[in-house]
């Protein structure tokens, strides 16, 4: 498979992932900043829009990256088989697995320059919890619209698309 096309598919695939996580951020964010940080923003200066601004730029960011690196990941891994053919169990492992890292690549960058475990430790293991489960619904609802799109176009090629070969 063209290398180009390959690149092109994961872009596709990161701006696809980022969208999603930024309307899952914005949910999660919201109800934080009504149950617990509302009091403290007010003395903070903080305001629920510029709270809400940084979720969807960091979310945006992480989720882009997690969907570069799961198309690319797919595009490695499962090279020998046709979007019909791969089972969704490994595509939402798959999927979980670069979330995951993604997740704890990010808050490793959060906490430059701090202690790395000033939150709970617990705080991490559920935060890694959270996108690595999203990061599998993800990849599953992607390998249905993948599959539904192979359906919806006649190929002259019956060989696989977006890269997986």
């Amino acid at each position: 498979m063209d290398t180009r096309r390959v690149m092109l598919a994961a872009v596709k695939m990161g701006i696809l992932w980022g969208v999603g996580w930024v309307i899952l951020a914005t949910a999660i964010n919201t109800i934080i900043w009504f149950s617990a940080l509302a009091a403290y923003a007010a003395q903070a200066h903080v305001t629920l829009i510029e709270w809400l601004g940084y979720g969807v730029l960091r979310s945006f960011v992480v989720g882009w990256c997690a969907g570069v690196g799961f198309a690319l990941l797919l595009a490695i891994a499962e090279r020998n088989r046709t979007i019909s053919t791969l089972s969704a169990v490994r595509v939402a492992l798959w999927a979980a697995l670069m979330s995951g890292g993604v997740g704890v690549i990010s808050h490793l960058y959060s906490h430059l320059g701090r202690p790395l475990f000033r939150d709970s430790p617990w705080f991490l293991t559920i935060n890694i919890g959270i996108l690595a489960c999203f990061g599998a619904v993800a990849g599953v609802a992607t390998l249905g619209v993948g599959r539904r799109g192979q359906r919806s176009i006649p190929l002259a090629d019956p060989s696989p698309v977006a890269g997986l070969r």
